[in-house]
Protein backbone atom coordinates (compact mmCIF):
# COMPACT_ATOMS: atom_id res chain seq x y z
CA UNK A 1 0.00 0.00 0.00
CA UNK A 2 1.48 3.46 -1.02
CA UNK A 3 -1.27 6.32 -0.36
CA UNK A 4 0.16 9.55 -1.79
CA UNK A 5 -1.12 13.04 -0.18
CA UNK A 6 -0.32 16.74 -1.29
CA UNK A 7 -0.04 17.86 2.75
CA UNK A 8 1.17 16.75 5.91
CA UNK A 9 -1.51 17.30 8.29
CA UNK A 10 -3.73 14.45 5.68
CA UNK A 11 -1.37 12.28 5.43
CA UNK A 12 -1.41 12.12 9.75
CA UNK A 13 -4.65 11.90 10.27
CA UNK A 14 -4.95 9.37 7.62
CA UNK A 15 -2.37 6.87 9.42
CA UNK A 16 -3.54 8.07 12.24
CA UNK A 17 -7.09 6.68 12.28
CA UNK A 18 -5.82 3.30 9.91
CA UNK A 19 -2.88 2.08 12.01
CA UNK A 20 -4.96 -0.26 13.66
CA UNK A 21 -4.04 -3.47 12.36
CA UNK A 22 -0.22 -2.85 11.21
CA UNK A 23 2.65 -0.21 11.62
CA UNK A 24 2.04 2.69 8.85
CA UNK A 25 5.07 4.71 8.31
CA UNK A 26 5.08 7.74 6.94
CA UNK A 27 7.46 9.36 4.37
CA UNK A 28 8.83 11.95 1.71
CA UNK A 29 9.37 10.74 -2.05
CA UNK A 30 11.78 12.80 -2.55
CA UNK A 31 11.79 11.88 -5.79
CA UNK A 32 7.74 13.41 -6.35
CA UNK A 33 9.26 16.72 -4.57
CA UNK A 34 11.16 17.52 -7.20
CA UNK A 35 8.20 17.42 -9.46
CA UNK A 36 5.42 19.17 -7.26
CA UNK A 37 3.36 15.86 -7.06
CA UNK A 38 2.13 14.45 -4.32
CA UNK A 39 4.87 13.79 -2.02
CA UNK A 40 3.70 12.68 1.58
CA UNK A 41 3.56 8.92 1.52
CA UNK A 42 1.48 6.85 3.95
CA UNK A 43 2.64 2.97 3.69
CA UNK A 44 2.61 -0.27 4.93
CA UNK A 45 6.35 -2.52 5.98
CA UNK A 46 5.68 -4.18 2.81
CA UNK A 47 5.23 -1.15 0.93
CA UNK A 48 8.88 0.27 2.61
CA UNK A 49 10.13 -3.07 1.15
CA UNK A 50 8.63 -2.29 -2.46
CA UNK A 51 10.20 1.11 -2.46
CA UNK A 52 13.47 -0.34 -1.37
CA UNK A 53 13.58 -3.26 -4.64
CA UNK A 54 12.73 0.04 -6.64
CA UNK A 55 15.87 2.05 -4.79
CA UNK A 56 13.11 4.90 -4.66
CA UNK A 57 15.05 8.38 -2.64
CA UNK A 58 12.55 8.59 0.78
CA UNK A 59 12.93 9.70 4.24
CA UNK A 60 10.61 8.00 6.53
CA UNK A 61 9.04 11.13 8.93
CA UNK A 62 7.09 9.08 11.56
CA UNK A 63 5.71 5.72 12.14
CA UNK A 64 2.48 4.40 13.77
CA UNK A 65 1.84 0.91 15.30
Amino acid sequence: MLKYFKTLGSAKRYAGSNCKDEILFLLIDREAKEYGDDFYVVTSEAGINHLDQMNWDYRVIETWE
